[in-house]
């Protein structure tokens, strides 16, 4: 494992395998890109092996051995999902001191945290509970809007995704 993690460049990495971790692991899979996946729980570890074969570390994500073993410096982005804002919060201090260019994606349970994840270093964070609002407020009042979201993220049979291009000038 510890070979094939050594190899990857410009990978993701996920800290956590909770929930949250879990739908991005999904993705991940599903869309082809590489990761490594960091978590303290060897059972949670464990549950990834119905994904195909997972790269992981077992360890605290803020521990700085545990994100050199993930590969910090040669990773592409990072996105810390763990149940508390402050272990979160540590996830990014030590991650951003590591890789200056990495970017990191913080959750943060309550949506006051984020500006203090981007900070300290995040370059973007996310409240699952305020979006999830969101989505319900906007499948509420404008469900016909939402229908193509669905398509593209929920549709079993294909995978349609909106990508980035960078544009010179």
């Amino acid at each position: 494992m510890q070979k094939q993690i050594r190899d990857m460049q410009e990978h993701f990495i996920i800290c956590g395998a909770g929930e949250t971790g879990t739908h991005i692991i999904q993705e991940f899979v599903k869309t082809g890109t590489a990761f490594v996946v960091i978590d303290h729980d060897p059972e949670r570890l464990a549950r990834l092996q119905h994904f195909g074969d997972i790269a992981w570390v077992e360890g605290e994500a803020a521990d700085e051995e545990v994100l050199n073993s993930a590969g910090i410096a040669r990773s592409k982005g990072l996105a810390t999902v763990l149940p508390d804002d402050k272990d979160n919060l540590m996830v990014t201090v030590t991650a951003r001191q590591m890789n200056a260019s990495v970017r990191i994606v913080a959750r943060c349970v309550d949506a006051r945290m984020g500006e203090r994840m981007v900070r300290a270093g995040a370059s973007a964070s996310v409240s699952p509970n305020m979006i999830g609002g969101m989505r319900i407020a906007s499948e509420m009042i404008r469900p016909h809007v939402v229908n193509f979201l669905d398509l593209m993220l929920k549709e079993k049979s294909k995978t349609l995704r909106v990508d980035e291009i960078a544009v010179t000038p």
